[in-house]
């Protein structure tokens, strides 16, 4: 019988036989992948084993031709063969990915079939060298950016670089710093402490909004949830009172700034989910992930990371800040001639 080899790579090892065969046959169903391991279909370095022997780097993984054959042909799509069109990368190396996400691009593969940043980022990794280094391994998204906000998003390109940006977002060891433009004149700084709950419903108390309930931070229920907001510029725009404010978020749920911000007076304008009315303009509402600044020099070293990333903002947001007063220089926020 004919076999084809794969050989384990560094991000395969401790990795269950059957997780890897599952990834390297594109299979959704177990019970027929349980069954060609057991039949001797699926082997490693030569020998039949079981589904859950962990698999070692250099490991050599043989499988059947017959079982790649009929998995090909069952296949409903094929792999996305294309690059990396449209986006804009901050930073790249061996671990990470980092790009200034563009407006209105789902990060998740979506209802409506619009291309997905994932899908696009995985396509490219699988048609470059990096491919060929794990059975295993697929790459995504590190943090959550909504589809109507723009700025930094950061994709792993190996477990390594998963792993550690992960630890530094769970100890803090990352400050994350947004510019958004919010409904109302803010006049002074504020740190929001709350406790943020998926789904919409009054019986949870606190504020409801189509997609999260704010609680307060005493509250039972809810994810606790840190923003400080640090009003920049007060202005006006699409005829309506507003202030540029830059946010710095201490944890990651979802939609936590929009919520926040319209559970403390401030919705951002144009948000209408959140209260912050209906504007014309190019983008629903103003909200751009500016800076990622890191802080455990270890950890910085280890991912061959910069002490800061930036990502500046595209031509209507730019245009946005003017009516403030202000620009954008290097990640530094700038008085400039208002237009």
């Amino acid at each position: 019988m004919d076999f084809r080899h794969f050989n384990a790579g560094r991000d395969d090892d401790g990795k269950r036989l059957d997780k890897i065969a599952r990834r390297l046959l594109g299979t959704e169903s177990l019970s027929p992948l349980y069954k060609a391991i057991r039949k001797g279909l699926i082997k490693v370095n030569g020998k039949k084993s079981r589904e859950d022997t962990r698999i070692k780097e250099g490991d050599v993984i043989s499988v059947a031709a017959v079982i790649l054959a009929q998995e090909s042909a069952q296949q409903k799509k094929p792999r996305a063969e294309t690059g990396f069109p449209h986006l804009d990368e901050v930073f790249r190396n061996g671990h990470l990915l980092v790009i200034n996400k563009p407006y209105d691009m789902p990060v998740q593969p979506a209802r409506g079939g619009a291309k997905s940043l994932s899908e696009i980022v995985e396509a490219e990794r699988l048609s470059s060298e990096k491919a060929g280094t794990s059975l295993s391994f697929r790459t995504g998204p590190l943090h959550r950016l909504d589809r109507k906000t723009t700025g930094l998003l950061a994709f792993s390109q190996d477990a390594e670089g998963a792993r550690i940006f992960s630890e530094m977002m769970r100890e803090h060891r990352l400050e994350k710093r947004y510019i958004g433009i919010v409904l109302g004149s803010m006049e002074s700084a504020a740190k929001w402490t709350d406790r943020i709950e998926r789904g919409s419903g009054a019986e949870a108390g606190g504020t409801a909004f189509a997609t999260v309930t704010v609680l307060g931070a005493e509250a039972d229920g809810g994810k606790e949830s840190i923003t400080t907001a640090e009003p920049i510029a007060r202005g006006t725009m699409c005829g309506k009172e507003a202030t540029l404010v830059s946010f710095t978020i201490e944890t990651g749920r979802t939609h936590q700034i929009r919520a926040q911000s319209a559970a403390n007076g401030f919705p951002l304008l144009g948000d209408e989910a959140y209260g912050g009315g209906k504007i014309k303009s190019s983008r629903d509402f103003f909200l751009h992930a500016l800076e990622i600044v890191f802080h455990d020099e270890e950890k910085k070293k280890a991912l061959g990371l910069p002490d800061a990333l930036f990502a500046p903002p595209a031509p209507d947001l730019a245009d946005a800040l003017k009516l403030f007063g202000c620009v954008i220089d290097g990640g530094t926020i700038r008085a400039g001639a208002k237009t």
